[in-house]
């Protein structure tokens, strides 16, 4: 077979978008006759492919993969989609997200890695796959991005069928199987990439079909009673109506989107002529690939949703001066709360300690992350006791949902957690905090099934790259030509130390330079975490926590 695609004589090629006809073209003037403006730079994924297995030993690893799979029952949806796929093949995961350059100018790439190579490599950049690059002083269109995608679908189809790489370790060509199955992005680069409405508008959920309410604000609150009550010569200016917010009151029973519910509410689309329906706002052209659900293919966003989302609501509900009078405010405990904090021992492997908790909104993801996962038992006898036991079963499913290994009953235990923790959240902290994050939580126990644990695909990894990608764009103007030259720039420097007359000094001192995780330090040169004087007891009282509520679900 033939690739439609051109893998041998440029990098790139670029293509115009008719924001009139909604299509790609290679030429600048259209065929409905307007000079297009709207432009992205498309590199072959099976160039890519091809430039990634080059590498000694990369072919090797993914068989090696496919073959521990294959040796035991599928558990996962994954699992499964591996038991069915050639011995020769790779899966592959997408993500798509904005990456600002300077002021005012960005883009906005869409990525693929390989799920059967080890996490240690899946991400790093010499292994990533770049098709396409938008240029975009503003974010592209659902349309823009859903046009872009056809080309990326067409060439992923193709590569389904099976293409001849050269694997260098076997010094031959071999036929590789590439499917896509998975997704996992931030809420509105999914919203455009499945072609629906957006998180905050009717039917905003990617993976079911709840359509969420308005919550319209009033002025006869308990917060602003107590502020007439304390204020002389209170000004009802001071509360101005806000505009009503799109909130997720708890659901029971939820109907999830799958490729037939997808199917079946275009074709009501086009025989309606409706311009949307239930959240869709046309085809999604991943429902043209073998093994893509339209519903359960997108995973949850661990760094938005889990800790961005519910957990610095959770400080913003504890902390926020506004809430105060509120039940489950420890607004003036912030100090104590901060003091045993600090006095809790992080493990070595944390990216970031937290700050201070006073600027708990200024957290990076990375400070809420370790906030949740080891700084949990610092709330213990601080937080209201109803609102802690809430807390905990947050706290306990999602480093259940992180485990190195899970099984069918480790599944049904988060989505058990997490249900009861979103339908008690809405008691707690009224319906209107049920935001879209705090709604999706209740899909976690969906990644963990249908795919791995949420550190396997967690969009740190894409932040880290959006981070290098942006070091290879230079200048003002043509960023993602630039980009895919200076990717494919390096891979093809990678593959030039592996060649015999290479220096082994040049070697090892390149090597030097592209370790981010080097310590340039001595132990007597750092600033080691400080020693703790409570930790033990906050542990010991807390024992009777995550573990009790754990062992009622065996």
């Amino acid at each position: 077979m033939n690739c439609p695609f051109d893998i041998s004589s440029s990098i790139y090629e670029t293509y115009y978008y008719c924001t009139q006809c909604e299509i790609c073209t290679k030429t600048i003037i259209c065929s409905c006759g307007i000079e297009l403006t709207k432009q992205f730079s498309y590199s072959s994924i099976t160039q890519q492919m091809q430039n990634i297995l080059s590498n000694h030993g990369t072919y090797t690893k993914i068989i090696e993969t496919i073959k521990q799979i294959k040796l035991n029952e599928p558990h996962t949806n994954y699992e499964e989609i591996i038991h069915d796929c050639p011995k020769s093949s790779a899966t592959l995961l997408i993500n798509s997200d904005g990456i600002e350059i300077l002021k005012g100018v960005g883009v906005w790439p869409i990525m693929l890695v390989i799920n059967e190579l080890p996490i240690s490599e899946r991400f790093l950049l010499k292994n990533i796959i770049i098709p396409v690059v938008w240029s975009t002083s503003i974010l592209p269109t659902t349309s823009q991005l859903q046009a872009s995608i056809k080309l990326i679908v067409d060439e992923l189809i193709y590569l389904e069928q099976g293409y001849e790489f050269y694997i260098p370790e076997l010094d031959r060509t071999l036929p590789l199987h590439v499917y896509t199955i998975f997704s996992c992005n931030d809420k509105p680069a999914q919203a455009k990439m499945e072609n629906i409405k957006q998180f905050m508008a009717e039917y905003g959920c990617g993976l079911c079909y709840t359509r969420g309410s308005l919550y319209r604000f009033s002025n006869n609150t308990q917060y602003t009673r107590l502020r007439r009550r304390q204020q002389s010569g209170f000004n009802q200016n001071l509360f101005k109506s806000q505009p009503p917010i799109r909130v997720y009151p708890y659901e029971k029973d939820l109907t999830l989107r799958t490729n037939e519910t997808h199917d079946n509410i275009i074709m009501k689309m086009e025989q309606e002529n409706l311009a949307d329906e239930q959240g869709h706002l046309g085809y999604c052209e991943f429902r043209r690939l073998k093994y893509f659900n339209v519903g359960e293919s997108w995973l949850i966003d661990d760094l938005h949703c889990v800790y961005e989302g519910v957990m610095k609501k959770l400080l913003f509900l504890w902390f926020e001066a506004k809430y105060r009078y509120y039940p489950w405010s420890i607004y003036k405990k912030i100090d104590l709360i901060n003091t045993l904090i600090d006095n809790i021992h992080m493990p070595s492997t944390t990216s970031r300690r937290p700050r201070c908790i006073k600027q708990y909104k200024k957290y990076k993801a990375s400070e809420l992350k370790a906030i949740l996962h080891f700084g949990y038992s610092a709330f213990h006898h601080i937080l209201p006791t109803i609102y802690y036991q809430n807390f905990l079963k947050f706290v306990a499913a999602i480093n259940i949902a992180n485990s190195t290994s899970t099984n069918n009953d480790d599944v049904y235990i988060v989505q058990q957690l997490l249900d009861q923790f979103v339908e008690e959240f809405e008691h707690l902290y009224t319906q209107r905090h049920m935001s879209s994050n705090v709604h999706s939580i209740q899909h976690v126990y969906l990644s963990v099934k249908h795919f791995k644990p949420l550190y396997t695909y967690s969009t740190f990894f894409f932040e880290n790259i959006n981070r290098l990608l942006k070091s290879l764009a230079h200048g003002t103007t043509q960023q993602p030509k630039q980009m895919i030259s200076n990717l494919e720039l390096f891979r093809v420097a990678l593959l030039h130390t592996q060649t015999p007359s290479y220096p082994a000094s040049l070697l090892h001192y390149c090597n030097q330079i592209l370790d981010e995780k080097r310590n340039r330090y001595s132990t007597s040169e750092c600033s080691l975490t400080k020693t703790s004087t409570s930790y033990e007891s906050l542990y010991n009282n807390y024992l009777s926590g995550i573990p009790g509520i754990i062992g009622t679900y065996y």
